[in-house]
C-alpha cells in the first residue's frame, strides 16, 4: 500500500515451554531471537525424556528486502518441494523468499475483462457469491486479481449500465497458488554438511 514503511528496531523474544508424563518425564524447549539491524540471531535448545541438553538450530538470517532475498548463516533446512527431499544442513543458505513483502502477488490471479459504452457498474460473483462492486468508466476494463477460491469455480460479472441492462459475463477458472506468476523467479542455493 501507498505510503507503508517498514521498520526493523532492536528486539528480542524468549519462548519456552515445559510437559511432563505422570511426573515421571520432564521434557523442555526453549527458542531466543534477538533482531539487530535487520538481521536475526535465533537458537534453540531442548531437554528431552533422557535429561540431555541439545541445541537445536542455531543461525544469523539476513534479508534483502529489495531484492526480496534471504541469506541464512548456520544452522538450515534445506528443502526441494513436494517432489524433492529435504535436509537440515550446517552451512549457508541463499534463496528468493517472497515473505519479505506480504502484500507481494506472486501467483497468476483471475481477471475478467470487457466493454462498456456508458458509466456502468459491475457485480463480480465467485461461485454464486457477491466479493465485489465497481463503477466502470465508458470503454474497455478489466477486473483483476478477483478473490477467487482454490481449485475450480466460477466468477460472474454482471454489468448494468446507465440505462439499466445487463450484460453477464462468465468466466470458469481453475485457481492454485502453488504456480509462479509470469516474471516471477524462485531459488534456493544451499551448501553445507547434514546435520542429525
Amino acid at each position: 500500500p501507498p505510503g507503508l514503511t517498514f521498520r526493523s528496531d532492536p528486539a528480542a523474544f524468549l519462548n519456552y515451554g515445559a510437559s511432563t508424563v505422570n511426573f515421571d518425564t520432564f521434557t523442555a524447549a526453549a527458542e531466543l531471537g534477538i533482531s539487530v539491524g535487520g538481521g536475526l540471531f535465533l537458537t534453540t535448545v531442548t531437554r528431552n525424556e533422557n535429561g540431555d541438553v541439545v541445541r537445536g538450530l542455531t543461525n544469523v538470517t539476513l534479508d534483502d528486502r529489495e531484492r526480496l532475498t534471504r541469506w541464512v548463516i548456520g544452522d538450515v533446512t534445506a528443502n526441494a518441494g513436494g517432489l524433492g527431499g529435504g535436509a537440515i544442513l550446517g552451512g549457508v543458505s541463499f534463496s528468493r523468499e517472497f515473505s519479505i513483502n506480504p502484500y507481494l502477488v506472486t501467483f497468476p490471479t483471475v481477471g475478467v475483462n470487457g466493454v462498456v459504452t456508458t458509466p456502468s457498474t459491475a457485480d463480480v460473483f465467485v461461485n454464486g457469491h457477491l466479493v465485489r462492486s465497481e463503477a466502470l468508466a465508458p470503454g474497455g476494463f478489466e477486473l483483476r486479481n478477483l478473490p477467487v477460491y482454490a481449485g475450480a469455480g466460477t466468477a460472474r460479472v454482471v454489468v448494468r449500465d446507465a440505462f439499466g441492462r445487463e450484460q453477464e459475463l462468465v468466466s470458469p477458472y481453475y485457481f492454485t497458488t502453488t504456480i509462479l506468476a509470469r516474471g516471477v523467479h524462485e531459488f534456493s542455493y544451499n551448501l553445507g554438511f547434514r546435520r542429525d
